[in-house]
């Protein structure tokens, strides 16, 4: 059933009728922006992709403009729509964050952060603590992925710290730390095949998150052309912490952020190889510009902003930066 203005069925002026009289087609348009397909807003509201269709069309005739479009199958937004939906996501986020509250029965306030697995298990968890004493009322939830672009979009997560770079207009960017990278190995392999310099790699297994040893771009970025190895036996493992297991077990080499192996260089289970002055990655906060103004949200933002880094030494170090809409530094695109 669709709501009709008495005013204006009376011949009010036409400014006076009241836009998005069903508002679940501005739920349906919001889903659509946040998750960028028809379909996929579809499944999230049980719908088919016809009805969702057929509410976004409802919806621009209400409005009087063009909201999406179409671009290699994806959909983007128009300036009107940009527009609309700043509005929307941030409208809908916090009626969803009241009725969160409102279903609990309680006041605690819920944040979902989403980072990368390494950093998120060994330094992020361990790092709560004094929030969560300071913020009593706030319930921190944590989302450990590689890919964590999609969840922020969709607004399954508030907040997200990675080092991956996510260029988006609705997004603002904070920056928080440089991590080091470093070549290590088991004591014993780099004894058995000699490990002095750069070149010797090319005659030793290197684990990689890829067989095309992308992965070691930033070494091989960091030396001139002579001095590049040619991987000869390469073992691809997708995970960090397997890739730092299988280096202990002595199956060859790997290239990993300093902090990541501090226990076990500290214990001789791995050597530092060689040093390089190898290019940093930088850790990063994105959230919703729209999000921002959250309590929870500025909370979260601050705390990670105080962040003491100083038992990593110079593994982790601060990055004195500013927020910036659509932003993010130069830093390596593969999440760990």
């Amino acid at each position: 059933m669709e709501f009709i203005d008495e005013g204006a069925r009376q011949g009010a002026p036409e400014s006076r009728r009241p836009m998005f009289a069903d508002p679940n087609r501005l739920r349906v348009f919001t889903e659509v922006a946040r998750l960028g397909s028809f379909g996929s807003a579809a499944a999230r509201l049980h719908l088919t992709p016809s009805a969702v269709s057929h509410a976004i069309g409802r919806l621009e005739e209400e409005v009087g403009l063009p909201l999406v479009r179409f671009v290699a199958r994806r959909v983007q937004l128009t300036d009107a729509g940009q527009r609309l939906f700043e509005v929307s996501d941030r409208s809908f986020g916090q009626l969803e964050e009241v009725q969160l509250h409102l279903a609990s029965g309680a006041v605690a306030e819920h944040l979902t952060i989403g980072c990368t697995v390494e950093f998120g298990t060994v330094v992020l968890v361990r790092k709560l603590a004094p929030l969560l004493r300071e913020e009593p009322g706030l319930r921190v939830h944590f989302h450990f992925s590689n890919e964590l672009a999609g969840p922020l979009m969709a607004g399954d997560v508030d907040l997200i710290v990675d080092c991956r770079v996510h260029l988006h207009p609705q997004l603002e960017t904070i920056e928080l730390f440089r991590e080091k990278y470093v070549v290590v190995a088991a004591p014993a392999l780099v004894e058995r095949f000699a490990l002095r310099a750069p070149e010797d790699l090319g005659g030793v297994p290197v684990l990689s998150m890829d067989l095309r040893c992308a992965w070691w771009e930033r070494l091989l970025r960091a030396l001139p052309g002579p001095r590049r190895p040619t991987f000869s036996h390469v073992l691809e493992l997708n995970h960090l912490r397997g890739m730092i297991g299988a280096a202990c077990e002595g199956l060859g080499v790997a290239l990993v952020p300093r902090y990541s192996v501090a226990r076990e260089l500290a214990t001789g289970c791995l050597a530092e190889v060689f040093a390089l002055d190898l290019e940093e990655d930088r850790f990063c906060i994105y959230q919703k510009t729209a999000w921002s103004d959250r309590g929870k949200n500025r909370r979260m933002v601050e705390f990670l902003k105080r962040l003491s880094m100083e038992e990593f030494a110079d593994a982790i170090t601060p990055v004195r930066g500013t927020p910036g809409r659509g932003h993010a530094p130069k830093g390596l695109k593969r999440s760990k």
